[in-house]
């Protein structure tokens, strides 16, 4: 991957071109970013893309999943790691970013997202930079959220180091 920037903003690249062949869904309306951080979308039930909560909250959703921080797992071990076991690992056809998946969950890092090393830490990005994980293995969950919305593919420059910097701490 590369990281560079232009006026101070990174950008990440995978080298993944999106599939031309992949687009809306006739009658869904564009999201831009002008929809997306609009008052109008947090408004708005728009299922898959606009949930809305505070880093905490997203934290404590994976701390429930993997029974850390004084939590009981809220699924079956035997059934996130199931989750969590790499079913394909390829350039997604509609955003065209390298991903790492079990199910329905991202797995470790990409030069999109960075979870952890290994597969024992999944997750998922969210539109516009915001991201959560957990990991099985380090027992930690991770909440980031933004304010508004990074336009570039990946869960963003800042949420991967912040990931990093977790990482080098434990």
């Amino acid at each position: 991957g590369d990281a560079s920037g232009s006026e101070g903003e990174a950008t990440i690249t995978d080298g993944c071109a999106p599939d031309p062949r992949c687009g809306p869904v006739p009658g869904e309306p564009r999201r831009t970013y002008e929809l997306v951080n609009s008052e109008a979308f947090e408004r708005t039930e728009w299922p898959s893309i606009n949930g809305f909560a505070t880093a905490r909250g997203v934290a404590d959703v994976y701390a429930a999943l993997i029974g850390t921080g004084g939590i009981d797992p809220l699924v079956d071990p035997a059934l996130l790691a199931r989750a969590t076991t790499p079913a394909w690992e390829a350039c997604e056809a509609s955003g065209g970013q390298y991903m790492r998946m079990g199910l329905g969950v991202n797995l470790g890092h990409t030069d999109s997202y960075w979870y952890g090393a290994e597969n024992s830490a999944f997750g998922h990005v969210g539109k516009g930079g915001s991201t959560g994980f957990g990991d099985r293995s380090r027992k930690v969950a991770f909440g980031y959220v933004t304010n508004s919305h990074y336009e570039g593919p990946g869960s963003g420059p800042q949420s991967q180091r912040l990931g990093q910097v977790l990482a080098g701490l434990l």
